[in-house]
């Protein structure tokens, strides 16, 4: 920094070296050139605000481009979240909007080809549910109106006892106390069976008249059909003992 005419210092490039002063003197004095820096220095401080502006500039473009990427990725993906977490709460219909044919665009079509094959599956287990239930019903109705029509019986054979032979009364109070939906559902489906064979076989004895209302073969023929419906089918017998085996 060399001052100028006004004392202000300033930048300056010196350059010098020692000069004789005549010819065969040896007297030397030092001469120095001054070259003012001061246009150098206003080129290198336009130059670093330059690179100080680029360099946010580009910053800040470079952050731009990094949001607008991370949005364009990240936003299919939280849609997809949405979605899933509706679907989790049980809003079956629900889709992921498909655009495009890019990596994302494919990706909301597995999305929504798996949402549709858990739907038909979730609508496909409530329907075997609904059947299981139903089953379930029915099988429980089936058992306890053989059990109740059984245990009917016995009581009033339990209570006429005293009228029947001694081997007689003792199935009676066998029955009386070991009467359970096993043998409940036995004892239905054999005296079912055995009086719908009794009255088939009775009824081919009349041939066609059998089928006639007049005649009381057929009344009884009918009766005797019923039997195997009502009380508890013959089909659900067979499946309650079955099952204790």
């Amino acid at each position: 920094m060399v001052p100028d005419g006004s004392g202000q210092a300033r930048p300056t490039y010196l350059v010098g070296a020692p000069v004789p002063t005549g010819a065969g003197s040896a007297e030397r004095i030092e001469l120095y050139y001054a070259f003012p820096l001061d246009q150098e220095a206003e080129s290198l401080s336009l130059f670093r605000s330059t690179v100080v502006i680029s360099g946010i500039a580009l910053t800040l473009f470079v952050v731009g481009i990094a949001l607008l990427v991370t949005r364009l990725v990240v936003d299919p993906v939280r849609r997809a979240a949405g979605t899933a977490q509706r679907l989790a709460e049980g809003q079956l219909e629900e889709r992921m909007v498909v655009r495009g044919e890019d990596d994302l665009a494919r990706l909301a079509t597995s999305f929504n080809a798996m949402a549709d094959s858990l739907q038909r599956q979730i609508t496909q287990l409530e329907g075997l549910s609904q059947l299981q239930q139903r089953f379930t019903s029915d099988v429980s109705h089936e058992l306890r109106t053989p059990l109740t029509t059984v245990q009917m019986a016995a009581d009033v054979l339990h209570e006429a006892r005293a009228d029947f032979p001694s081997h007689v009364a003792r199935s009676a109070e066998l029955l009386k106390g070991e009467l359970d939906a096993t043998t409940a559902a036995i004892a239905k489906l054999w005296v079912s069976e055995a009086q719908g064979e009794l009255v088939d076989a009775c009824l081919q004895l009349h041939g066609g008249y059998g089928y006639i209302n007049d005649y009381p073969i057929a009344r009884a023929w009918r009766d005797a059909r019923v039997q195997r419906i009502y009380g508890g089918s013959s089909e659900i017998m067979k499946l309650l003992i079955a099952r204790s085996l």
